[in-house]
């Protein structure tokens, strides 16, 4: 029995840069985008930060956004532009549960073996399913 591909985020490291990558099989497409390590610290703070009493709204990157649902919901949502930055419809992840946390701490990992690590570890690829993709055709910038 095989399973169904899931939608997901990946991360690796591409030079200076944490490439964040959104595939989605149910929209048939992925979104890129490249942050550098300073804008990759702060999503892996915001991500493994829990849960708050307030709704959180953040553009990490002029291409890449954060939602962080306020309590008692345990849910973010990344989205990436499809072109330049700003520009075309979103594709957004709804990340749940304690999966949130375990990718930022896989950008955390990411930083780490960026500032030193072996170079197998920057050439490790981090993959979290997430629960669902869709494109956002009204998303504005």
């Amino acid at each position: 029995m095989s399973l169904a591909p899931t939608d997901q985020i990946e991360l690796s490291i591409a030079g200076d840069n944490i490439v964040v990558a959104l595939r989605s099989y149910n929209c048939g497409c992925i979104r890129t985008c490249a942050i550098s390590f300073e804008s990759a610290l702060e999503l892996s703070l915001l991500l493994d930060g829990g849960t708050f009493p307030w709704a959180l709204n953040h553009k990490v990157h002029p291409g890449l956004t954060l939602q962080i649902e306020n309590l008692p919901h345990e849910r973010a949502w990344l989205g990436i532009c499809r072109s330049a930055p700003g520009f075309g419809p979103q594709l957004l992840a709804c990340v749940e549960g304690d999966a949130i946390g375990e990718i930022g701490r896989s950008l955390n990992d990411l930083l780490v073996a960026a500032q030193g690590g072996s170079s197998k570890a920057k050439k490790a690829v981090h993959v979290h399913p997430v629960e669902y993709c869709y494109i956002d055709q009204h998303a504005a910038e």
